[in-house]
């Protein structure tokens, strides 16, 4: 019960330029021709704006918004070139500012990419080629899994008049078969199926490595939160009704299929070079960095990471034209990958800087390659703008031995020595070995340590744990309770020392899986006894992958939270990004393990940094807090991109460290869905909701 699109010859693949860059169609012609895209231009410098005869029929059309007339909308030019018989070319926009009145537009005309000059061509070839590739624009593919026949046979029908091609599925045992086969861009699948439930088979599904980017909607009658919560926490992306009207339901199938490529296009489903350039692609690189800087605890010696900067790029500009920088770093990337060995990795960071991560015989071996990099690329002459010219690079190195908390830290390392060498007038700098940790101070080691065995014993009840309780304040969600267990040591003296003051002694002790249990044992005994006071409560308990990878620790949790009663309202575990960091290898396999028996994770101290992000989107934790200074320090602007960023992941995002009301606007703004600190609501010794303080932001 499936039907199959009818196949066609389709002609050659063909992108017309509409613009005002005379160089650009030189640069990116032979990288296209090379994937056998032919490029005309249909308009160009001193050309009235006005449409091209000669645009339509092709595959896609770029249009140079600095052509446009002064009351011309992309969408009125789009409408003017497409003839009403035949098929509109896929659009490109290419603006000259970063107005968001540009990006409207090209939503409005439906544009397959945007880009703003600026641009050096090679990312705009790679887009080209993606949306010039047989089978892009194709009918999407949904695999219905439902045990009912009726059930299964409406909807085929519901989506195959909407242009999908479906496949149903009844017998739900033969999934993983059928999906290898079909190759679905989304399953449709419902929750309660007599052999396996959807939420089950959705886990099964996720297990495999060809299907960790299918998008699964889960469909029934269900109607209880808790238990659709439970459903997508196995590994549905979205739950929706069995009762949904048709067009409602062609309307989130449509979109978490084009949410997903979203994704894909922005992430990546595999690692891979460009083909074109010989470079990573970001995801792979920082992927690969931190792999070589944790696969060691002593790395050796000739293994590091370069920082390469383009020197003068602004009087580049100035000489050559708005974008001559851009098109020397372009350069350079091939320079850089000739000088590559079969296991060296390199990608472009940015503007003007790329990356590599090379191993050599010895550290001076680094600085040799750094050096023979510069000399090749200022004996190496790069056509810009019809003319030849000469630039310099400095390299900052950086060595994997430094030993920094995280890959972003290594490349700010190499980069900060790359910094120096150009204010130093260019060069090659290496970054500085990192100052030794300060001894530790053994007398009040040894006091700290005693101080955790007694709470422990507890023997003296003076001198114990303190639990504290700090609320989330819901953005959107006013019914949901979320508080944040704190754990404190009293001295004896009515002090208390936070959790980040004794902890690390703790560890050095072998004391922090004892601590994380007595802490768990306690959130979960007072989540009990306010069951039914607060039915919204749920706690975030701070726990150590230390503790949760030991042989036993996750059947104990289990066994604890049914022993409590809470197989309905279990604990949240918050891990810290370094600490998942640490633990790179375990950590997804962790939380996937916690997720099938119902517990959820926060990660929490999360920074604006692709190798957090890139931890992020791997483990897919269903709740994500922002580091304390995020909202301090962060722009407004990339602080709503972030977030936005994060949702459409999946995450629920907590904006923590909130301690001034001036901050609590700014981050309602950004789109958090919970908000906690001192100016909303200071830790109190029970898990109570108390904002009669809190000031109107």
């Amino acid at each position: 019960m499936h039907s199959d699109s009818t196949n066609r010859a389709a002609p050659a693949p063909s992108v017309a330029y509409f613009g005002s860059d005379a160089d650009l169609p030189h640069r990116i012609r032979p990288l296209l021709e090379r994937a056998g895209i032919a490029l005309r231009t249909v308009g160009g410098p001193g050309e009235a704006p006005s449409v091209p005869a000669d645009a339509g029929g092709c595959t896609v059309l770029i249009l140079d918004t600095a052509l446009l007339g002064a009351d011309q909308t992309i969408k009125a030019f789009v409408d003017a070139v497409q003839p009403p018989t035949s098929r509109p070319p896929l659009l490109v926009v290419i603006a000259h500012s970063r107005a968001i009145e540009w990006r409207l537009q090209a939503m409005r005309a439906d544009a397959a990419a945007f880009f703003v000059a600026p641009l050096a061509g090679g990312e705009l070839v790679e887009r080209l080629i993606t949306l010039c590739r047989p089978g892009h624009g194709e009918a999407s593919r949904v695999l219905v899994v439902d045990d009912s026949a009726t059930q299964a046979l409406l909807t085929e029908r519901v989506l195959m008049a909407a242009g999908f091609v479906v496949r149903t599925l009844i017998d739900a045992a033969r999934v993983l078969d059928v999906v290898a086969a079909f190759a679905p861009d989304l399953i449709l699948m419902d929750l309660h199926m007599p052999l396996a439930s959807g939420a089950e088979l959705a886990a099964i599904i996720r297990d495999e490595a060809a299907c960790r980017w299918v998008p699964i909607l889960l469909y029934s009658v269900e109607r209880d939160p808790e238990r659709q919560a439970g459903a997508l926490s196995l590994g549905g992306d979205a739950f929706i009704s069995k009762s949904i009207r048709p067009a409602l339901l062609v309307r989130a199938v449509t979109h978490r299929i084009e949410v997903n490529r979203t994704l894909r296009r922005t992430f990546g489903d595999a690692d891979h070079l460009d083909a074109e350039t010989g470079l990573a692609t970001r995801r792979h690189f920082f992927s690969h960095l931190e792999r070589a800087r944790t696969e060691s605890d002593a790395p050796p010696p000739g293994q590091g990471l370069l920082v390469v900067t383009l020197e003068g790029a602004g009087r580049l500009d100035e000489q050559r034209g708005t974008g001559a920088a851009l098109l020397a770093t372009d350069r350079i990337g091939s320079l850089i990958v000739e000088r590559l060995e079969p296991a060296d990795l390199a990608v472009r960071l940015d503007d003007y800087r790329h990356a590599l991560l090379v191993r050599r015989e010895s550290d001076e071996a680094l600085r040799t390659l750094a050096e023979g990099l510069r000399a090749a690329v200022a004996a190496t002459p790069i056509q810009v703008a019809g003319s030849s010219v000469t630039s310099g690079v400095s390299v900052g190195v950086a060595l994997l031995r430094s030993n920094p908390v995280d890959a972003v830290a290594l490349i700010a390392r190499a980069a900060d020595a790359c910094d120096r060498a150009l204010a130093a007038g260019g060069g090659c700098t290496l970054a500085d070995e990192p100052p030794a940790a300060a001894p530790v101070d053994e007398v009040h080691e040894g006091r700290i340590t005693a101080m955790v065995a007694r709470a422990l014993g507890g023997a003296d009840r003076a001198s114990g744990f303190r639990l504290f309780y700090q609320p989330m304040v819901a953005v959107q969600y006013q019914e949901l309770r979320f508080v944040e267990v704190m754990l404190c040591l009293a001295a004896g003296d009515s002090a208390l020392m936070a959790a980040a003051d004794f902890l690390p002694s703790a560890e050095r002790a072998g004391r922090v899986a004892e601590i994380d249990r007595w802490v768990m044992v306690r959130a979960l005994t007072v989540l009990m006894h306010q069951c039914h006071a607060q039915p919204g409560l749920r706690l975030f308990v701070r726990q150590h992958m230390a503790s949760l990878t030991q042989d036993g620790c996750v059947a104990w949790l289990r066994a604890q939270v049914l022993a409590h009663g809470l197989s309905q309202r279990r604990p949240i575990l918050q891990l810290s990004l370094d600490d998942l960091f640490s633990h790179r290898q375990t950590g997804a396999l962790l939380v996937g393990v916690l997720r099938k028996i119902g517990i959820e994770v926060c990660v929490t101290d999360l920074t604006d940094s692709p190798a957090a992000l890139d931890l992020i989107s791997e483990i897919r934790p269903p709740f994500v807090k922002l580091a304390a200074a995020m909202a301090r320090e962060t722009k407004p602007a990339r602080l709503t991109e972030l977030v936005g960023q994060l949702t459409r992941g999946g995450a629920e995002v907590i904006a923590s460290g909130i301690d001034a009301p001036a901050l609590v606007g700014a981050v309602w703004a950004s789109g958090v869905r919970f908000a906690q600190g001192a100016a909303i609501q200071a830790p109190l010794p029970e898990p109570v909701f108390d904002l009669g303080e809190v000031e109107a932001g």
